[in-house]
């Protein structure tokens, strides 16, 4: 089992030339309350697409000391905020829930976090008995609800892309996803 875990994140920020001058990305992971880890790099030089448009990608990797390990049974999450930054005013922000987790095939047998790893799934598809492929949040809560009261631990997102808040309410419950779509 992995003790320590690594973030890697991949910003890209698109603006002017003139825009992109003084910015810095900022990413930072959180547990709770809590700051795990930081870190913040100015903007170097932009390279220049065959539209004039100019971007810089980022590339942070940041190592977390023994990490929470998620699973179906323990769906333990950690908040990734990317930032960005001209000096010390804060331009934007965005989050995103996420897990540290280690999934190989070892000795014939699917792990994850190093322990075998038996799969309980369903088949899902997006759809509201009354509304059709009109699926609120609360409908998507109360079908992992459901899964999870009957012992499920995985869901096959069939033949098309699920909304994206599927995948991250599967991630904050802890459900196993199978996506064929994307």
């Amino acid at each position: 089992l992995c003790r320590d875990g690594t973030l890697q994140v991949q910003a890209t920020v698109e603006a002017t030339e003139a825009a992109l001058a003084g910015l810095s990305v900022g990413v930072s992971l959180w547990r709770g309350e809590q700051p795990v880890v930081a870190h913040r790099q100015l903007l170097g030089t932009p390279t220049v697409d065959e539209r004039g448009r100019y971007a810089e990608r980022v590339d942070f990797s940041l190592a977390v000391a023994a990490p929470a390990h998620w699973s179906a049974e323990t769906p333990d999450c950690y908040r990734a905020v990317v930032t960005l930054w001209r000096g010390e005013a804060l331009l934007e922000a965005e989050a995103w829930d996420i897990g540290f987790r280690r999934i190989e095939i070892a000795d014939g047998l699917l792990r994850l976090n190093g322990k075998p790893l038996l799969i309980r799934g369903v088949n899902r598809h997006e759809h509201h008995h009354l509304r059709g492929q009109v699926v609120s949040e609360a409908d998507m809560v109360q079908d992992i609800l459901l899964m999870k009261q009957n012992n499920f631990n995985a869901v096959r997102c069939s033949h098309y892309p699920n909304a994206p808040r599927w995948y991250e309410l599967c991630n904050r419950y802890g459900l196993y996803v199978v996506d064929e779509a994307n």
